[in-house]
């Protein structure tokens, strides 16, 4: 579902190579209240890359992003079901 997050990638975030980076990085952001990080680090526990998979932890990230109007995150709660 959000195995292309290289494509999501922007700024000094897409100049870390290390997986493990990107996900501190969005995690900071989305602690921050950024919906694009929240949906990345969502996106990250769905698929886990950075992090050990956690439906849980997707859903938290992906709900907060959705609540603030992303659209990619409304989306993709609703395939999760």
């Amino acid at each position: 579902m959000c195995a292309s997050i290289s494509s999501w990638r922007h700024g000094s975030v897409e100049e870390v190579a290390d997986v493990s980076q990107n996900v501190r990085a969005y995690r900071d952001a989305a602690q921050r209240n950024d919906r694009d990080a929240q949906f990345r680090l969502g996106c990250c526990y769905l698929d886990g890359l950075g992090v050990s998979p956690s439906r849980e932890s997707a859903r938290y990230w992906l709900r907060l992003a959705a609540a603030q109007g992303h659209r990619d995150a409304r989306d993709l709660l609703s395939r999760l079901g």
